[in-house]
């Protein structure tokens, strides 16, 4: 229940931090799992197919290329995982994720579900990039077997709505694919302890801390949470909304775009007119089907609050109007709660992007409620991208104490 601060990292590993946002490829596919034989439920497999491997003597000359030293590299495989799990009307859907794991274990090891950041196009989905740097980090340096959720919205559920920074959806997938991961495990004799790490930045931040709120408060006899880190999360969304629309310029729309087309679609409020300024309402819908990534949709919208934003809408939110909209971000917002696992949340200090004031408030509100195993881990810096490697850096050296 303390704050820590440290300095900026200082990186040579060319490359490195950009990974942890986008795949560097992947290897031949193979073989695959069995899928269980009646698949019904939240958390059942409908398939596994292998879809790279990499030698001990591969992993060693990639991280060699990136100018990564590491006294173990294991070999890995990674596997595309399609399991079950429930959409926003209750129905049971296939959703998926990468599964990675160590080559050559002999003792059981720790699972890591890594939650990743934010995408747009269903390309930079885990599980279409076997070979990202979470798994580098965590499976093929570290040993750990990883899950990485593509969430609703991506993968195998492609079709859906992606419920950005939703927390119900969001903290329902990885549970469920945390359960498949186990299931295969236990069936394959892959040798698991009982473990538990919660990881993710930006949104997976968000999502990380969602899933463990979820988990504490309603399925603490199914989920013991070793340690958890949420890094660079919006955790309060109400204040960081507040934060973001008061500002004359946004640091990158397709963030708040993708917010206010997402609560618009899942909550049926069939508004987006009367949010957003033309040409940009109409082109939401087209700019948010998964073929397009932040780029091209950030070429296609404005940076500047006012032009995005009808004027009546802001000026009804910044006075008692929408109620609603302010409703639904307060009440998907996952920084005021009682934490009971260990935790370390993880912030650079002058994020551009997600404010730091996230996770000052929620570690704060932690502390206030009576948590006592929360911690609050400041970084030196001013780039939400760059800050990533250093905050995973900090985690994994963590997660490696308590693995045992």
């Amino acid at each position: 229940m303390f704050q820590i601060k440290f300095k900026k990292f200082t990186y040579t590993i060319v490359g490195f931090i950009m990974l942890f946002f986008t795949g560097c490829g992947g290897g031949s596919g193979g073989g695959g799992g069995s899928a269980a034989d009646v698949v019904l439920h939240p958390g059942d497999i409908v398939s596994l197919t292998k879809t790279a491997t990499y030698t001990p003597t591969q992993m060693a000359e990639i991280l060699n290329d990136m100018h990564i030293s590491s006294p173990i590299v294991y070999g890995i495989e990674t596997f595309l995982l399609i399991y079950k799990t429930v959409d926003q009307n209750g129905n049971v859907i296939n959703a998926s994720g990468l599964l990675a794991i160590p080559l050559g274990l002999t003792l059981p090891t720790a699972l890591i579900s890594d939650q990743h950041g934010t995408i747009f196009s269903d390309d930079e989905a885990p599980s279409n990039n076997p070979l990202n740097a979470s798994v580098i980090l965590m499976t093929a340096m570290k040993g750990f077997i990883l899950a990485m959720p593509d969430y609703i919205g991506f993968g195998a559920s492609s079709d859906k709505l992606h419920p950005y920074l939703i927390e119900k959806p969001s903290a329902t997938a990885v549970m469920d694919m945390i359960r498949a991961v186990r299931k295969y495990c236990v069936s394959n004799n892959i040798p698991l302890n009982d473990k538990l790490f919660l990881s993710g930045y930006s949104e997976g931040g968000y999502v990380t801390m969602a899933t463990l709120k979820e988990m504490e408060e309603k399925y603490a006899d199914e989920f013991k949470v070793t340690a958890a880190a949420p890094m660079a999360g919006p955790y309060d969304l109400k204040a960081t909304t507040d934060f973001t629309l008061f500002n004359s310029m946004l640091n990158y729309s397709p963030f708040v775009a993708d917010v206010v087309y997402s609560y618009n679609e899942y909550y049926g409020w069939n508004r987006l007119k009367e949010i957003i300024n033309e040409p940009y309402a109409d082109k939401l819908a087209s700019l948010f089907d998964g073929d397009k990534k932040g780029d091209d949709i950030f070429a296609q919208l404005t940076n500047m609050t006012s032009q995005l934003f009808r004027p009546d809408f802001l000026a009804g939110y910044f006075s008692d109007g929408e109620q609603e909209i302010k409703n639904a971000l307060a009440e998907n917002s996952v920084h005021n709660w009682t934490p009971k696992s260990n935790m370390r949340i993880i912030h650079c200090d002058h994020d551009p992007i997600v404010p730091y004031f996230n996770a000052q408030n929620a570690f704060e509100n932690f502390i206030a409620n009576g948590s006592k195993n929360v911690e609050l881990i400041t970084l030196e810096g001013d780039d939400h991208v760059e800050c990533a490697g250093p905050s995973y850096l900090q985690t994994v050296s963590w997660f490696e104490t308590l693995r045992y």
